[in-house]
C-alpha cells in the first residue's frame, strides 16, 4: 500500500491493516452523505441526471431548497470525513499531527499519479516529433 510506502519515509509505524482499518473508519462521515442524495434523488427524480440547461426551472421552491440543504449536508459530511480520515491515520501511524498525515496521503497519491503523468509526457512530446 503506498500509505505505508511513504508513511515508513516519515517514520510511520503502522501496518497495512492498521491503515485500512483507519480509512475505513474516516470515511464513514461520507457514507452518511448516502441520506442526503437520497433526498435529492426523491425529490428530483430522475431530473439530476439529465443534461438540460437547467432542470430545475420547473421546480417549486420547496424541492430547490431541499436540494440546497442536501448540498450543504453532502458538503459537511465530506468535509467531515476528510477530517476524521486523516486524524485516523495519524493516530494508527504514530504521528502527533493530522497535517503530516495529509502529507503522507498526499506524497501516496504524488508516486500513484507519477507513472500517468510520465507517459502523458512521452505521448505528448512523441506527437510533437
Amino acid at each position: 500500500m503506498l500509505i505505508q510506502f511513504t508513511g515508513g519515509f516519515m517514520k510511520g509505524i503502522a501496518r497495512t491493516q492498521e491503515i485500512r482499518l483507519a480509512l475505513a473508519w474516516g470515511l464513514i462521515p461520507r457514507t452518511a452523505s448516502l441520506i442526503p442524495w437520497a433526498v435529492v434523488i426523491a425529490t428530483t427524480g430522475s431530473a439530476i441526471f439529465t443534461s438540460a440547461d437547467d432542470p430545475f426551472d420547473d421546480e417549486p421552491i420547496g424541492i430547490l431548497i431541499s436540494g440546497f440543504l442536501a448540498l450543504i449536508a453532502i458538503i459537511a459530511c465530506n468535509i467531515w470525513a476528510f477530517f476524521t480520515t486523516c486524524h485516523a491515520l495519524a493516530e494508527v501511524q504514530g504521528y502527533r499531527s493530522a497535517w503530516k498525515a495529509l502529507l503522507n496521503v498526499v506524497l501516496a497519491f504524488l508516486i500513484f499519479l507519477a507513472p500517468f503523468l510520465l507517459l502523458g509526457l512521452v505521448i505528448l512530446l512523441a506527437r510533437k516529433l
